[in-house]
C-alpha cells in the first residue's frame, strides 16, 4: 500500500503480518531474531536508567532518613533530576541531529551511573560526610543523572526511529516502551530483594549493570549518523506534529494524576490501614506496570500501524478504565481497574511515538524526539501535583480530571495523519 493510501485509509486499525504469526516456527524465529536482537541492544540502557529511577524513587526516603535528612531534602533530590529532563531534552535532541547517535549513548552512559554510585559511595559509609555535605553531593549527582538521561531517552527513540521501517516504526517504539516500564518494574524488584543487603548493595548491582550496559553497546550499537551523515537545520514542523505532543502530555498528565491517590483511595474508601493500603497499593501499581509492559511487549511484536482506531481504542479503555475505578469498591476491582488503565495507555503510548516519527523526515527525529520526552516528562512532573491537589477537594477529583484529559484526547487524534515522504 502506497504512503498516500495509507494515509487515507487511517481508520485501519491494529494489522499484524499473517507471516509472523501464522508463518512456520523457523520463520517466526527468523524474524524475530533479525528485529528483537538490535532493538533490545539499543533500549538496553534506557532499560537500566528506568531501573535506577525506580529504585532510587522506592528507596531513597528510608535510606536517607538513616543518615539524618529530612523528607523535604529528598523531594529535592528526587524532584530535581525529573524536572531536569524537561528543559535538556530538546537541547538534547537539537545535538542528536548534528552527531553519532552511537556516540551519544555511549557518551551518556556512563553519565546516567554517576547518580548510583554516588549513593552507592553514600550509603554504604565509605565517606565520611556530614549531612549537608551528602545532600548536596546527591543533588549534583541526581542532576547529572537527570540530564543525561534525557539525552539517552532521546537519542534512543532517534536511534529507533533511524533502524526501522516505515510499517515497524511502531513496533520499535513499543520495544522502547516496555523497555522504561520493564525497567521501572525491575527496579522496585530489586529495591524488594536487596533490602536485606542494604540499599547501597542495590546502587552498586545498578552501577554494574551500567557498565554491562555500556560494554554491549559499545560492542552491538549500531553506527548510524544523524540526518545520514548530514548535518540538519532543517526545523520542526510543529504543524504537523503538534497534536502528537499535546496527545502525550494529556496522556501521561492522565496517568499521573491517578497512581499518586490509589493508596489513599484504599483508606479513605475502602477503609484499610495505613500499612495494608501501602502494600496494597504497591502491589497493584506493579501490576499495572506489568500490564503497561506486556501491552507494548505486543505491540513491539506486531506490523501495527498509526491509525485513528488504536488511538480511540486505547484512549476509551483508559476512560474505562477510570470509570471502573470511579466504582470499585473492593481491592480486586480496582486492581483490575488499573490494569485496564496501565493496558490501554501500553498501547496508546507507542501509536503516538510511532505517529510522531513517521510525521517528519529523517533530519528532524532527533529533535522531535527531544520535545516528546519534554512533552512525557511535564506530564509526568505536574500530573501528581494536579492529582493530590484535586484530592483534597474530593476523593474523585482526580478521575474526572483524568478522564476530561483523555476526552481532550480523543477529538485531537481525529487529525489526518500525513506520513513524511522517506
Amino acid at each position: 500500500m502506497s504512503e498516500t493510501l495509507y494515509a487515507r485509509t487511517s481508520l485501519h486499525c491494529f494489522r499484524t503480518d499473517p507471516a509472523i504469526l501464522y508463518g512456520s516456527a523457523r520463520n517466526l524465529g527468523n524474524q524475530l531474531r533479525r528485529k528483537s536482537i538490535p532493538q533490545l541492544v539499543i533500549v538496553l540502557g534506557v532499560f537500566i536508567y528506568a531501573a535506577s529511577n525506580a529504585f532510587l524513587t522506592g528507596g531513597l526516603g528510608v535510606a536517607a532518613r538513616d543518615i539524618g535528612m529530612s523528607e523535604f531534602q529528598v523531594g529535592i533530590i528526587l524532584g530535581l533530576g525529573a524536572l531536569l529532563v524537561i528543559p535538556t531534552a530538546p537541547v538534547w535532541g537539537t545535538i542528536a541531529e548534528e552527531v553519532n547517535r552511537r556516540t551519544l549513548i555511549l557518551i551518556s552512559l556512563p553519565m546516567v551511573a554517576v547518580g548510583p554510585l554516588a549513593m552507592a559511595l553514600v550509603f554504604s559509609n565509605m565517606m565520611t560526610l556530614t549531612v549537608t555535605s551528602a545532600f548536596w553531593m546527591l543533588v549534583v549527582a541526581r542532576s547529572i543523572k537527570g540530564i543525561f538521561g534525557g539525552a539517552l531517552l532521546t537519542t534512543t527513540q532517534a536511534l529507533i526511529a533511524d533502524t526501522t521501517a516505515t510499517d515497524w516504526r511502531v513496533s520499535g517504539m513499543g520495544a522502547m516502551g516496555a523497555s522504561v516500564t520493564a525497567g521501572a518494574l525491575f527496579g522496585s524488584i530489586l529495591l524488594w530483594s536487596a533490602a536485606g543487603c542494604g540499599i547501597a548493595f542495590g546502587f552498586f548491582l545498578l552501577v554494574l549493570g551500567v557498565i554491562i550496559a555500556f560494554a554491549i553497546s559499545y560492542v552491538c550499537l549500531p553506527n548510524v549518523h544523524a540526518a545520514a551523515g548530514r548535518k540538519s537545520t532543517e526545523p520542526v514542523p510543529v504543524r504537523n506534529v503538534w497534536h502528537f505532543f499535546l496527545m502525550t502530555f494529556l496522556g501521561f498528565t492522565s496517568y499521573a494524576m491517578i497512581v499518586p491517590t490509589i493508596g489513599l483511595r484504599l483508606v479513605d474508601g475502602l477503609n484499610l490501614s495505613s500499612t495494608d493500603a501501602i502494600a496494597t497499593a504497591g502491589l497493584i501499581l506493579a501490576l499495572t506496570t506489568f500490564a503497561l509492559t506486556i501491552s507494548q511487549l505486543i505491540i513491539s511484536a506486531c506490523r501495527t500501524s498509526v491509525s485513528v482506531s488504536l488511538f480511540w481504542g486505547s484512549g476509551l479503555g483508559v476512560l474505562i478504565g477510570l470509570i471502573a475505578l470511579f466504582a470499585a469498591e473492593r481491592v480486586l476491582s480496582t486492581a483490575i481497574a488499573m490494569l485496564i488503565i496501565g493496558g490501554s495507555l501500553g498501547c496508546l503510548v507507542p501509536c503516538l511515538m510511532g505517529g510522531l516519527s513517521l510525521s517528519v523526515g529523517p533530519g528532524v527525529q532527533g529533535k522531535v524526539a527531544g520535545l516528546n520526552i519534554a512533552f512525557r516528562g511535564l506530564g509526568l512532573a505536574v500530573g501528581p501535583i494536579i492529582g493530590t491537589w484535586l484530592y483534597r477537594i474530593d476523593m474523585n477529583a482526580p478521575l474526572i480530571a483524568a478522564a476530561i484529559a483523555m476526552l481532550l484526547l480523543l477529538p485531537t487524534s481525529l487529525r489526518k495523519f500525513q506520513p513524511a515522504l522517506s
